[in-house]
């Protein structure tokens, strides 16, 4: 009988001893973390629902999270691409400004070596280079002034001549041409030849002797050519080629083989001068 008056005593004392704490921590727990015990006490199946709630709340968070991000990392590569389109744009614009630029250089000193000599700038539509040719055509035609056998320049060098003339457009036949021949002499020695286009990026001085005065980085220019019936002349002094080599010709040892490389650009063109000669 005593031992269970003592297990009584003892079970009693610790049971109100729990009662006191719990009484306790309910004063002394702020609401928001004693509601979640409330609300299991009252409803026992929250218990097995709650982690699930508590993990869905996580993941909506971090969903939203990452959505932010991704929308922020697309706004910023259209940004990049707008800041790379912008500078494209401008380096197109500092393209052509150096390019007028250039134009109007080259002008003005065709002014000063041929005041009766009209520049007239055009524009590149359309390019044949099959078989040899070179041939461009621009615009500006006879209503414009351009006749066949006028010169035409980019940056002061001659590119070539007028070889087709229509009413709205006209057709140019390259220095490089296989069938283009200019009489030229050379800037240093006055000697005198041909430049033959070859219809590759280089062409050859022909006609010269192995004793011509003609060495390497000899520039040569336009020797004038008269007007005839089919054609306006060509200016003198118009700057054609640079020799690049000069040796004896194996095939003519009396004759130089020469090769020289036009001074005109000839790649990527867009706007050329076509000089209104022979009004």
């Amino acid at each position: 009988m005593r031992s269970r008056s003592r297990l009584g005593y003892f079970l009693g004392r610790h049971i109100g001893i729990i009662c006191l704490g719990a009484s306790g921590a309910a004063l002394l727990t702020p609401g928001r973390l004693v509601e979640p015990f409330r609300i299991i006490a009252r409803d026992p199946l929250v218990a097995i629902q709650w982690p699930a709630v508590v993990a869905a709340e996580s993941s909506s968070g971090f969903l939203s999270k990452i959505w932010r991000v991704w929308g922020a990392t697309r706004e910023n590569e259209k940004l990049r691409a707008e800041v790379a389109s912008l500078r494209n744009q401008n380096r197109k614009l500092e393209n052509e400004l150096r390019t007028m630029r250039s134009q109007l250089e080259s002008i003005a000193r065709l002014k000063e070596m041929m005041p009766s000599a009209e520049p007239l700038i055009v524009r590149v539509i359309a390019a044949d280079t099959a078989m040899g040719n070179e041939i461009v055509t621009v615009t500006g035609g006879k209503g414009d002034g351009v006749k066949v056998g006028q010169a035409v320049t980019i940056e002061g060098a001659l590119l070539g001549r007028i070889c087709e003339v229509g009413s709205l457009q006209s057709r140019v036949r390259l220095v490089t041409d296989s069938r283009s021949k200019v009489g030229v002499f050379a800037l240093r020695s006055g000697q005198t030849c041909v430049y033959h286009g070859k219809g590759t990026a280089s062409g050859e001085l022909a006609y010269l002797s192995k004793d011509a005065d003609i060495d390497r980085d000899d520039v040569v220019l336009t020797a004038g050519l008269p007007p005839t019936s089919l054609s306006v002349g060509l200016p003198r002094g118009i700057p054609v080629a640079k020799v690049l080599r000069a040796d004896i010709n194996r095939r003519d040892p009396a004759s130089l083989k020469v090769e020289a490389e036009p001074l005109a650009r000839l790649a990527g063109l867009e706007t050329v001068e076509v000089l209104l000669t022979g009004k």
